[in-house]
């Protein structure tokens, strides 16, 4: 039977369970194949703390995801169909993996950001000022 996220280790569990995926995505991992083991490393920790706050709320993220995925997709444009397979690969990571409120909550989180994310960042790209 399936727990719940209950903390920081769980958190790394998931998101080394996910970006395990990424890196076998043909749509996803094209934004990461240039890092290397040390931008990977800090990538992972910024991850976990940016799940951590998320769920349990510690206050212990400070950082701007917004700009930074503006950056990128300067670089190569973000698209719909790319948010799509983050938010399938993600969720299907938290499925395998635990079940119940922060589980869900976590989920619940990883849409809402997708959706403002795609929304700020594919228009941009779409209909360009």
């Amino acid at each position: 039977m399936k727990r719940d996220i209950e903390n920081i280790e769980d958190i790394r569990l998931l998101i080394d369970g996910f970006y395990e995926k990424v890196k076998l995505d043909e749509i996803i991992f094209p934004f990461f194949k240039e890092m290397s083991e040390e931008k990977w490393a800090k990538h992972l920790d910024i991850m976990y703390s940016f799940w951590n706050n998320a769920i349990f709320l510690t206050g212990n993220y400070t950082g701007y995801p917004m700009e930074t995925h503006r950056r990128i997709s300067a670089v190569m444009p973000m698209q719909r169909q790319h948010f799509e397979r983050w938010i399938q690969l993600f969720t299907m990571t938290a499925d395998e993996l635990f079940k119940g409120k922060n589980t869900e909550a976590l989920k619940q989180t990883a849409i809402s950001i997708s959706a403002l994310m795609q929304t700020k960042i594919t228009k941009k790209h779409e209909n360009p000022e």
